[in-house]
């Protein structure tokens, strides 16, 4: 999984490129994608995954989650993308 930039891919979704999230923990990131490049890495703990789903918004939403770092929440904004999913 990969975020499309100008590459062409046989199938894709409109997301931010979070291939695996389980209880709030994230386990796969699609290199590239909007997630990726705000820094968000496998491993990680997420709030606010509750509304984002693939293809709930069209590519160019603004959307947010919130990252843990120690004990603090941190505010992540990103833009919804087209990902590939090959």
């Amino acid at each position: 999984t990969s975020a499309t930039g100008s590459m062409l891919c046989r199938s894709s979704y409109d997301g931010i490129g979070l291939a695996g999230v389980e209880g709030g923990k994230v386990w796969m990131v699609a290199d590239g994608a909007p997630a990726w490049r705000a820094g968000i890495r496998e491993g990680d703990t997420l709030r606010g995954l509750d509304t984002l789903y693939p293809g709930k918004f069209p590519v160019g939403t603004k959307v947010w989650v919130d990252k843990q770092v120690g004990t603090r929440w941190v505010r992540l904004y990103m833009l919804i993308e087209k990902i590939c999913r090959d």
